[in-house]
């Protein structure tokens, strides 16, 4: 698109842009430095703002005991492991973000038309709503998923090589788990699933529910054409098909 500035505003800016000098505060440097981050990916910066450094820390440590890395060669490669992981853990949880929220956004629709829902519907609808209004980002996913998972692989066989050259046997791994505070007598915490609401495995037809809902041409102002099937018949022909 050209331009209709004249010279005069096109000198203004300049003279105005030269005084700026950026972000000057230690805060808003850092700041300044994520701007250009969107998903986070591949972003050099490992731990996100909007995730904890000590679940981080942890699996690091985690992974530091089970290999026992020795030299800084095999340190890196744990820790390239642990970043990688660590990504891998973001993009899945990204991926079911992406479908939970599309559900939500559904979900008032849903219950108007069923009395119990049938999971592998709302998945189904939630995919096919995420292929229309955000074309290729479960495809990104599934792509970033792949490469994380083939350099965690390669990670995991060049510490494996190395550790076989330095000990002249394929390494012994810890799998002990790290020593933690309990004492055994604490309950189990029961796993979290990152649902934050339940789906029934039944699904059920609900007949009390509005029918114009369900076709949107059917309404007030809609006149039936000739030869055009009744929408109840269509309803109940749905409804057997179903």
């Amino acid at each position: 698109m050209k331009s209709n500035r004249t010279e005069a505003q096109k000198e203004a800016s300049r003279r105005n842009g030269s005084h700026s000098r950026g972000a000057t505060s230690t805060e808003g440097r850092a700041r300044s430095a994520q701007n250009a981050t969107r998903h986070g990916l591949f972003s050099p910066r490992t731990v996100l703002a909007n995730e904890s450094q000590e679940a981080f820390d942890q699996l690091h440590n985690a992974y530091l005991h089970e290999w026992n890395p020795q030299g800084q060669s095999e340190t890196d490669l744990v820790r390239d492991l642990t970043v990688y992981r660590w990504k891998l853990t973001r993009v899945r949880n990204l991926e079911d973000a992406a479908h939970d929220s599309e559900m939500f956004i559904q979900q008032e629709d849903y219950d108007l038309c069923y009395e119990k829902h049938d999971p592998a519907i709302r998945h189904h609808d939630a995919e096919n709503a995420l292929h229309n209004t955000s074309p290729g980002l479960l495809e990104f996913y599934g792509r970033s998923i792949a490469r994380l998972q083939r350099l965690i692989t390669r990670v995991t066989n060049d510490l494996i090589r190395l550790q076989k050259i330095r000990c002249g046997h394929a390494p012994i791994r810890n799998t002990e788990p790290i020593a933690t505070q309990n004492c055994g007598n604490e309950p189990e915490t029961p796993p979290n699933t990152g649902k934050t609401y339940t789906e029934p495995e039944t699904f059920t037809w609900s007949c009390h529910i509005d029918k114009t809902k369900l076709n949107p041409l059917v309404s007030a102002k809609y006149v039936k054409m000739p030869g055009e099937p009744d929408f109840d018949d269509w309803y109940e022909n749905f409804r057997k098909s179903s």
